[in-house]
């Protein structure tokens, strides 16, 4: 989940949520596109990101994280940074 980290990180000091915020989605797209899902605040990604371009709303949010224990560590990441802009 480190792509996913980076990003969200990149988002936020970089004030471009816009164009980092899709990498740290369900759905990401680009480099962070084959990371496994890990720990992951499922309101803060809505709160965050959902005033970006491009921003879709993760479909049954809470399952996904349930279902994917192991797997959330980057984007987790880069929405804690996102967060901090």
């Amino acid at each position: 989940m480190a792509c996913r980290i980076y990003h969200l990180g990149v988002a936020a000091m970089a004030g471009n949520a816009t164009e980092h915020c899709p990498h740290a989605a369900q759905d990401a797209t680009g480099p962070c596109a084959t990371e496994v899902l890990k720990s992951f605040n499922c309101s803060l990604y809505a709160s965050t990101c959902s005033g970006t371009t491009g921003y879709t709303a993760y479909s049954g949010c809470s399952d996904t994280v349930a279902a994917n224990p192991l797997g959330m560590a980057c984007r987790t990441y880069h929405l804690g940074v996102a967060a901090m802009a």
